[in-house]
């Protein structure tokens, strides 16, 4: 099972197209070709997600449950 759907939310950080649908493809390329704040925006938006999965965050977190049920 794919994790795609959770991750990327549709025109915030990413297309969600039909993976088999080369037409849904091609119109989702030429979206981000032909804009370049979309492109941008998108950019942002995916960085945004991905520190929220950096292993640094990741460890404090897990480290910072263990504390609080500790004490």
């Amino acid at each position: 099972m794919s994790a795609v759907r959770e991750l990327v939310k549709d025109g915030v950080n990413g297309f969600l197209v039909n993976d088999i649908s080369a037409r849904e493809i091609a119109e989702a390329i030429i979206k981000l070709v032909r804009d370049d704040a979309l492109r941008e925006r998108f950019a942002e938006n995916g960085f945004a997600m991905a520190k929220k999965y950096a292993w640094s965050d990741i460890s404090k977190r897990i480290i910072d449950t263990y504390k609080k049920l500790s004490s």
